[in-house]
């Protein structure tokens, strides 16, 4: 789980950089942003549910 987070970290600050240089970031950025924070809630959800 903390890989995943470290890469949405990572991801996060590629695209705040990307925006302040170019005033552009590409739609495959935002994309994998948001297919990493579904893998990161659902594993929150089995490590909840694995925990009660």
């Amino acid at each position: 789980m903390r890989e995943i987070q470290f890469y949405i970290h990572e991801l996060k600050c590629k695209i705040e950089e990307l925006k302040r240089s170019f005033n552009y970031v590409p739609e495959q950025a935002t994309y994998l942003l948001s297919q990493y924070k579904e893998v990161l809630e659902d594993l929150l959800i089995l490590d909840y549910k694995n925990s009660y």
